[in-house]
């Protein structure tokens, strides 16, 4: 059975990137409109949580309008239009800093346990015993029988080029 493929209208595809962009616009307003209610105690909540985060974010401002001052207005400006946005994400990262700071707790405890360990001698001194002669041979791939005649070194990129004559 062979498929056969409808083309769509051109129209049609722009007025559903059309409505799909809108689509994410209402999202995105309605995202802002109910992170701008909360935001406060978001940000409330962060200082509780762990004040770090808040104080790592204003020091990375100053540092940005040091190196890049283009970059830190740019950054205090979003900051202060996209207020909800910062306290949104800065309550994020404390919630997952301290989601992950809970699961390192074990990992902490075991940490004064010491493991046992074994000495291990300087390799140089090993080397230095050594003695080249002394070493074994490598064993050969196939063992011959006393009656067999080992085989022709043959080097098989020849052996191609005789196949073909």
């Amino acid at each position: 059975m062979i498929f056969q493929t409808r083309r769509i209208n051109p129209i049609v595809a722009l007025l559903i990137l059309v409505g799909a962009i809108w689509a994410g616009y209402l999202v995105l307003k309605g995202l802002y409109a109910l992170l701008s209610i909360i935001a406060i105690p978001l940000l409330i909540i962060t200082a509780i949580v762990d004040h770090r985060i808040i104080v790592n974010y204003c020091r990375s401002i100053i540092t940005d309008l040091q190196r890049n001052t283009t970059f830190g207005v740019v950054k205090i400006l979003f900051t202060a239009f996209g207020f909800p946005l910062v306290a949104g994400w800065l309550f994020f990262k404390a919630m997952a800093k301290m989601g992950l700071r809970g699961q390192n707790a074990p990992e902490q405890l075991s940490r004064t346990e010491f493991s046992e360990f074994e000495e291990v001698h300087d390799i140089e001194e090993d080397l230095s015993s050594l003695d080249i002669n002394e070493m074994p041979k490598a064993p050969r791939e196939k063992l011959l029988r006393p009656d067999q005649e080992p085989p022709q070194d043959i080097n098989h990129y020849e052996k191609l080029f005789e196949a073909n004559k």
